[in-house]
């Protein structure tokens, strides 16, 4: 099977754009689709759709964007064509990348994730249910839980209801 090894503190692929190498860092917010830093489109040959745009809303906030469709070839020789938004700004502080894609982009049957290198680790495997969306079930303090990983944050977040359990549990330290 085809497999890629990101490490997840630098979750980067190098791919060819349009037949131009290029640098993409790999988000779990974006699930199968691309986003190019302003700078790497030109660069990149990544042109808009005519006549198409999209709008991501945020709460009460929008943001407008074009719509591509580049062609990116991958280290196994296979080929996506997912939607691509182009923003005007950034999308990550993240040195040495021309974009950002979700973990649906990727053509491989497996992805693994290095968290630390070194001897005396745990190896956990984990079906997903789509391979777009890096998320498991799990049980938390007893209780079933939905888990989403994302490898561009520090913090760990968890809804009220589980923070509460796991409060009444004792489980949780304030800093």
């Amino acid at each position: 099977a085809d497999e890629i090894v990101l490490r997840a503190d630098a979750p980067i692929v190098d791919v060819s754009v349009n037949g131009k190498p290029a640098r993409m860092l790999v988000d779990p917010f974006l699930p199968d689709m691309m986003v190019f830093n302003p700078d790497a489109t030109s660069r990149l040959g990544v042109r808009p759709i005519p006549a198409v745009a999209a709008r991501a809303v945020f709460d009460d906030a929008s943001v407008r964007a074009r719509i591509a469709r580049p062609r990116l070839v991958f280290a196994n020789g296979k080929s996506s064509r997912a939607f691509t938004g182009l923003f005007g700004d950034r999308w990550s502080d993240v040195t040495g990348v021309d974009g950002a894609m979700g973990p649906g982009v990727l053509p491989y049957d497996s992805v693994r994730l290095v968290l630390r290198d070194g001897a005396g680790g745990t190896v956990r495997t984990h079906r997903l249910p789509k391979r777009e969306t890096w998320s498991i079930e799990s049980t938390v303090s007893g209780a079933p839980t939905n888990v989403d990983f994302s490898l561009l944050r520090s913090e760990t977040m968890i809804n009220r209801p589980l923070a509460q359990l796991m409060d009444e549990q004792r489980l949780l330290t304030p800093l």
